[in-house]
């Protein structure tokens, strides 16, 4: 038998997955966080415990037909941190004084405003 815990606030870990590195079987943790490990070959094998937002752990676990003890496995939460993203968006752009009120109007949704592509749209028809 094998508990699977969170680390921070001892709370069972509901679909846990525990793999058998070598062999490729898994099975996944209950409510309680258990799980069997009748699929674990005679003598044991390589385990890996893991879970979408938690560090996976990986563990040599050691079976016998007379071994009752069980394997209890406390996972961390995992924080992962992105990259900044850069996009001609993010950057600050200058803009000079004249058109700076009528960006900061056409920004907040006041008015009707005409894009680029809308007034460059007459321009081929002169």
């Amino acid at each position: 038998m094998l508990g699977v815990y969170d680390g921070q606030s001892g709370e069972a870990i509901e679909g846990a997955e525990v793999v058998d590195a070598l062999n490729h079987v898994s099975a996944l943790a209950t409510k309680t966080g258990t799980v069997t490990l009748v699929f674990l070959p005679d003598g044991g094998s390589l385990v890996q415990v893991k879970k979408i937002g938690y560090q996976p752990v990986t563990l040599l676990v050691e079976t016998s037909p007379s071994d009752t003890i069980p394997v209890t496995v406390t996972l961390s939460v995992a924080v992962w941190t992105l990259p900044i993203v850069v996009t001609k968006d993010s950057v600050p752009q200058h803009i000079s004084p004249g058109p700076r009120g009528f960006e900061e109007r056409r920004l907040m949704g006041f008015g009707h405003f005409l894009t680029d592509v809308d007034l460059r749209k007459h321009d081929c028809e002169k």
